[in-house]
């Protein structure tokens, strides 16, 4: 305890991130939580701080938009936040939620080149599948909204079928966009999708009730 009281005055910024010998986030310590030691206690140089930190800190993951950060942040009432490189845990939940799925297989992108780059996992998957296997690649309508900006972007249609997922207050925009417009000669419905199979270049937009949800709330709703 007496190292942490040390951080805490040197840094000024009323929050500590606690970690283990792995360099692993395994709680926090706070201001408050000193002040509620103090009430107790005097003596807390020998006291070890993970009886009191909190274990499962809440936290958000390195790509959430600001504006959601801030806005979880107003709701909680709290002033410090934790950001997450959760790679390693989001590979956990997926295996844990696709867990007796056949036909559901988890690739492992950490041997892709550029693997933040959408066009370089769709390839790559390609080459993984037979030449009968069909590939979607599912987004939401606003992806939709800004794919033309995505590095080639052309090529992401003649790899698979592209499903829009609608999604509120984005359908015109999506449908109104470049990409759109770019590929509105092969735009099939739901049903021609279901009747016919699925074929390269073609996309469909299936217009569902939507949900006015980022995946960012969905990941952190999984590592509450």
């Amino acid at each position: 305890m007496k190292n942490a009281l040390k951080i805490l005055n040197l840094k000024k910024l009323g929050f500590l991130v606690v970690i283990n010998d792995k360099g692993l986030n395994t709680g926090v310590f706070t201001d408050g939580d000193l002040k509620r030691i103090l009430q107790k206690t005097k003596f807390i140089n020998n006291i070890k701080i993970k009886r009191f930190m909190s274990k499962k800190p809440f936290g958000v993951e390195k790509d959430t938009l600001v504006n959601e950060i801030i806005s979880l942040m107003n709701k909680r009432k709290i002033t410090n936040i934790c950001v997450f490189d959760n790679e390693n845990k989001r590979k956990t939940l997926c295996r844990q939620l696709t867990r007796g799925e056949k036909k559901i297989k988890l690739l492992n992108t950490s041997d892709i080149k550029n693997s933040n780059l959408t066009i370089n996992i769709l390839q790559k998957i390609k080459k993984k599948i037979s030449k009968k296997t069909n590939l979607f690649f599912i987004i939401g309508a606003d992806n939709l909204v800004q794919l033309h900006q995505w590095k080639e972007y052309k090529k992401i249609f003649s790899l698979c079928t592209v499903v829009v997922m609608n999604r509120i207050g984005y359908k015109k925009p999506a449908l109104t966009s470049p990409a759109a417009k770019k590929f509105r000669k092969t735009k099939i419905s739901l049903d021609t999708l279901l009747k016919m199979g699925p074929k390269q270049k073609e996309w469909v937009y299936i217009n569902n009730k939507g949900i006015n949800v980022s995946s960012s709330r969905l990941r952190i709703s999984l590592y509450k």
